[in-house]
C-alpha cells in the first residue's frame, strides 16, 4: 500500500532547545521528505507519544527518530534504552544528535542501537546524507 504525506508514518524530532527543533525541521525540509514531523522537547514528552503510537498499532510508529543525547531529566540516551526494550519500538531507527564527540559517547549511542550519530551543529548535507544512507522504505520524498 502507498502512503501519501498525510498518512505518512511521522520522523519525531526530539531536542530541549526550540532553536535546534526549528533548525532540525528546516534540514528535514531542505532533504525534501514528505512525512509529517512531531517536534517534542523532552524525553518523557517523546516517551509518551511513542507509546501512544505504538499502543495505536505499526502504521503509527514512527518512520524515524532524531533524538538530542544531552536533555535534562530523562535523556536521550535514556529514551534510546527505553525503545530498544520495547517490543514495537525496538526496530525503530534512531538517529543521535549530540555536541558530544567524544569516541565514548559515539560507541556508547552505537551500543546502544543508534542507527547514526551525528555532532551538532548538523548541517544541511550531513542530515540529508544520513537520512538517504538509512534506506527508509517509508521516508517520503
Amino acid at each position: 500500500m502507498s502512503q501519501t504525506a498525510s498518512h505518512a508514518r511521522p520522523i519525531l524530532v526530539v531536542d530541549d532547545d526550540p532553536v535546534a527543533r526549528a533548525l532540525i525541521n528546516e534540514y528535514l525540509a531542505v532533504t525534501g521528505l514528505l512525512n509529517p514531523r512531531v517536534q517534542l522537547p523532552d524525553g518523557v514528552q517523546a516517551i509518551a507519544e511513542m507509546q501512544r503510537r505504538a499502543d495505536l498499532g505499526a502504521d503509527h510508529l514512527p518512520a524515524l527518530v532524531l533524538l538530542d543525547r544531552q536533555m535534562p531529566g530523562c535523556s536521550g540516551l535514556d529514551v534510546l534504552r527505553w525503545m530498544r526494550r520495547t517490543p514495537a519500538l525496538a526496530d525503530v531507527p534512531v538517529v543521535l544528535l549530540s555536541g558530544d564527540s567524544a569516541a565514548a559517547a559515539v560507541t556508547q549511542a552505537y551500543q546502544l542501537g543508534a542507527r547514526s550519530y551525528l555532532v551538532k551543529p548538523v548541517g544541511f548535507e550531513a542530515l540529508g546524507a544520513v537520512v538517504r544512507d538509512l534506506g527508509l522504505p517509508w521516508l517520503l520524498v
